[in-house]
């Protein structure tokens, strides 16, 4: 909530789509280093 917040007033989106798909570009970009991460030495 504190994320849309933060959009809203000082990014000026007020579209709830357009911060939405902020929102899953860094919670995917997020996952993807997590996931790099734990995975890093794995043997296939």
């Amino acid at each position: 909530m504190i994320m849309v917040i933060f959009m809203v007033t000082v990014l000026g989106i007020e579209d709830p789509q357009i911060w939405l798909a902020y929102i899953l570009c860094v919670g995917s970009a997020l996952w993807c280093v997590f996931y790099g991460l734990k995975h890093w030495n794995d043997d296939d």
